[in-house]
């Protein structure tokens, strides 16, 4: 295996035009390739030969902080000898992430690999991991192909996916704009198309503001979901796992990852919580028009919408920040 801090020599922007051409045959979202897989259209090592052509397409060319093709070739070999069978989500005996080009955030640790965590000091004073990292185990024995692990603010402690040792990680398609972060290379690995959906972790927003600046979808898992053996915090009493993707129907596919066996079904409701205005006074129009059209929306479809005032929160942060900070 090899670390590639190294720039990719394909031009970026005809990447990403490339990308762009190819979303529709089949779709390049959780479901449309897993039902592709389960046809039989595709094969998991046509998945990762695009994911790795598409890989480093943004402008700063940093998506990814360690990738080895040849790597991630063989884990498309290893999912593609798992059998098929019957039932489950797509009637093929697999899981739902089968076949698909996944991402890592570079704070956990896959076994062979540096972890950087976002700094050179911590790969070095770490260097080369023996085991992988609780949620690599999962995805790997799901027959996920994982693609990369990717770029993030360092430490995992920012929100703008600016990093002075690595390069800030620019969006692809779009060189002026920053991904956000801290699961800056999450996020672009999505847009770019070189993942299908993307590891992230949330703490204070590392996975909801990256998902909110490239218009994509974030879920961030409940505290206390997951294992965290193998990857670093940045603060355990807040921190969570979470994923980056493009459509929210996935949701329900990628957030059981992170649920513990065994774990019941999800309720149905028939209410749902919004933000009363006057918590909203800082907010740009766009976004409160758009809370809200997703309230109507909600309200269209049958539900129905209580009010609450978040009293207290306007203390919140500084109760928040010296925690995190320690």
């Amino acid at each position: 295996m090899r670390s590639l801090y190294e720039r990719n020599s394909v031009d970026p922007a005809c990447r990403f035009d490339a990308y762009n051409l190819s979303m529709t045959s089949p779709p390049w979202t959780v479901r449309g390739l897993r039902k592709a897989l389960a046809e039989g259209g595709v094969k998991p090592s046509d998945l990762a030969r695009q994911a790795l052509a598409r890989a480093n397409g943004n402008a700063s060319r940093n998506t990814y902080l360690w990738q080895d093709a040849a790597w991630t070739m063989g884990e498309a070999a290893r999912a593609e000898a798992i059998p098929s069978g019957t039932g489950g989500a797509f009637g093929d005996g697999r899981g739902p992430l089968w076949g698909l080009p996944i991402s890592v955030k570079d704070c956990f640790n896959l076994a062979g690999t540096p972890t950087t965590c976002g700094v050179q000091f911590y790969r070095d004073l770490h260097g080369i991991q023996t085991q992988d990292s609780w949620v690599v185990e999962q995805l790997r024995s799901a027959g996920v192909v994982i693609s990369g692990k990717t770029h993030l603010h360092p430490l995992a402690y920012g929100i703008t996916g600016e990093n002075p040792e690595f390069g800030d990680c620019l969006q692809p398609g779009n060189p002026g704009a920053l991904t956000g972060g801290s699961s800056s290379g999450a996020a672009a690995s999505v847009l770019e198309g070189s993942a299908v959906a993307a590891i992230g972790t949330d703490t204070g927003g590392s996975v909801r503001a990256p998902a909110a600046l490239c218009g994509l979808a974030g879920y961030r898992a409940s505290l206390g979901r997951g294992d965290w053996r193998g990857g670093a915090h940045l603060a355990q009493s807040f921190d969570t796992m979470g994923w980056l993707f493009r459509d929210l129907e996935d949701a329900p596919l990628l957030g059981q990852s992170f649920a513990p066996a065994g774990s019941p079904p999800g309720r149905s409701f028939k209410q749902f919580a919004v933000i009363e205005n006057s918590f909203l006074h800082d907010c740009e129009p766009e976004i409160v028009a758009s809370l809200h059209a997703a309230t109507a929306e909600l309200q269209a479809l049958g539900l129905r919408a209580e009010t609450f005032q978040p009293d207290g929160w306007a203390n919140s942060f500084e109760i928040f920040a010296p925690i995190q900070a320690w």
